[in-house]
């Protein structure tokens, strides 16, 4: 069985700084992500609780700061500070890249079901702001030929189509393409000089089989003739 990956190679995107981590299934991009806060809020005499625009319990101690605008809260870095807006940029940046990689591996998953190996691997950078992004990827596809030509040809076909499915296919995507379309070639040559070999057979076959018939048809013509009849038909003809 002949495995290669398809998918975006690390280091093919834009590097950037922070820590790599290479893993299988993609872990949650925060290590906070799904914690529930377990702070309630009791109403101080004179003041009434206030609900934000989500419908969420309001726990600020002032009425009035609750009844502020909604405002969005600064990123944090790992050490609980805002970012800068350079760091700021780095994450926008990440979150795009992150987003990017995963379509791109889905579009290989979908299109390849059936040949693909497993599930898609991703690498992993982590960001200013603590949580890891995805930066490359990649997905297991088999291209093992088939147990015939015309078999191969359609198994190439679906790997080209698998290599190629994402708007925009790496160089590694192209390459399996490129390697899936020699494969077609190439039994697509074969299974023509099978069709002509059995072209051929049919032929001397059925020219075989005529021959056959001839020396059968004559035969019998002769055992037919008696001498009285030759000498008559001779006869005649002399005649």
């Amino acid at each position: 069985m002949n495995v290669y990956p398809i998918g975006i190679p690390s280091g093919y995107t834009q590097p950037m700084s922070g820590v790599e981590q290479a893993g299988g299934e993609a872990p949650p991009l925060s290590s906070a992500a799904g914690t529930i806060s377990t702070d309630e809020f009791t109403p101080t005499e004179g003041t009434k609780p206030t609900y934000d625009r989500n419908g969420k319990l309001n726990t600020s101690s002032s009425s009035e700061e609750a009844q502020k605008p909604d405002q969005a809260t600064p990123t944090k870095g790992k050490d609980g500070q805002p970012l800068s807006e350079e760091e700021s940029a780095q994450v926008t940046e990440l979150k795009q890249t992150d987003r990017h990689v995963r379509a791109h591996e889905m579009a290989h998953l979908a299109a390849g079901a059936g040949l693909v190996k497993g599930g898609a691997t991703y690498t992993y950078k982590q960001g200013p702001d603590g949580n890891l992004y995805a930066v490359a990827g990649e997905v297991s596809i088999d291209t093992s030929t088939g147990s015939t030509p015309r078999e191969t040809i359609t198994r190439m076909q679906r790997v080209k189509a698998a290599a190629l499915a994402p708007s925009d296919p790496s160089p590694q995507d192209r390459a399996v393409a490129a390697a899936a379309t020699a494969k077609a070639a190439e039994a697509a040559s074969e299974l023509a000089s099978l069709s002509m070999q059995q072209a051929q057979g049919t032929v001397e076959k059925t020219d075989a089989a005529d021959a056959a018939n001839g020396n059968q048809g004559l035969a019998a013509y002769q055992k037919n003739m008696t001498p009285e009849k030759t000498a008559g038909q001779i006869f005649q003809t002399i005649f």
